[in-house]
């Protein structure tokens, strides 16, 4: 059984070894013998087919839909990826979930990528590693799941992760969903806690979204994380922008408002989800 590198392994040598190994080339998919084409066409379903060894042989068959609960999808959404050679992108919950939002940088991903990675190809263990970790992604102890198979590293290589991981869902900041919102470059339809807490909700156009994306991408170029969501909470948004030097014309301010007073400002809470649901902008006929 192979274990990941103690705890006195340097900074530099985990990084370097998660990072090689995640960069691997990806597995060919077999050619089917026959010549023709896979059976299933659904591209999801493809990326997945690899990833399906690592669940239960009664599960093998399901589509991603129908495997329960959700935290098993994800996870088996992240193997996919991870098997493919690459991180999830900001586009997907996962990305969120598993905490690649934190990363600042792009060798803090790969390190984190490497770092699942190593946890889900042990030789031998797949069908148990899975479950271990879909399993932590569930009971929110994916923090515990990295120390105990020998990654305390990560808190050095990545030092926003475990204060992100350890927060129970619906208590995180909503500044980490502005950040992955500000990496979805095509996305103009913000979720319910952005519009609560950023003042996407007093956008009406779609260039009105683009440039409340620009203006906070431009804040955090210049602060913390951490200083924003102080800001939000204190409902000192527009104010804390100048205050880094950030130019933004007067007539924003009425954007960079939210609903300050709100029990649950600054936080994902999963009763204001429920009260924003649809596309934030109608389609147009």
């Amino acid at each position: 059984m192979t274990t990941g590198p103690s705890a006195s392994s340097t900074k530099s040598e985990g990084a370097t070894s998660r990072s090689a190994a995640f960069l691997a080339p990806p597995r060919s998919p077999p050619v089917p013998r026959s010549g023709l084409k896979p059976a299933t066409e659904d591209p999801v379903e493809r990326l997945l087919q690899p990833a399906r060894e690592w669940l239960e042989p009664s599960e093998r068959h399901r589509t991603l839909r129908e495997l329960e609960p959700s935290s098993k999808r994800e996870a088996l959404l992240l193997l996919a990826f991870l098997l493919e050679g690459q991180p999830p992108t900001a586009d997907l919950d996962i990305y969120f979930d598993f905490g690649f939002v934190v990363c600042k940088t792009e060798d803090e991903t790969m390190i984190l990528a490497g770092l699942y990675k190593a946890l889900l190809t042990k030789p031998g263990e797949k069908v148990d590693m899975f479950y271990q970790v879909w399993r932590a992604l569930a009971d929110n102890t994916l923090v515990e799941l990295f120390d105990d198979n020998g990654y305390p590293t990560f808190r050095d290589e990545i030092p926003a992760l475990e204060r992100f991981l350890s927060a129970s869902p619906g208590r995180r900041p909503t500044v980490w969903r502005l950040i992955q919102f500000i990496r979805q470059q095509e996305n103009t339809d913000p979720s319910a806690w952005l519009q609560r807490d950023y003042g996407f909700q007093f956008c009406k156009q779609r260039e009105e979204v683009e440039r409340l994306k620009n203006i906070y991408s431009a804040i955090l170029k210049k602060s913390s994380p951490g200083q924003l969501h102080r800001a939000c909470i204190q409902g000192q948004l527009f104010q804390f922008g100048l205050s880094k030097g950030v130019v933004i014309d007067p007539r924003n301010k009425r954007l960079m408002q939210n609903t300050r007073g709100h029990p649950s400002l600054g936080y994902d809470d999963e009763e204001t989800a429920k009260l924003y649901k649809g596309p934030f902008f109608r389609k147009s006929k």
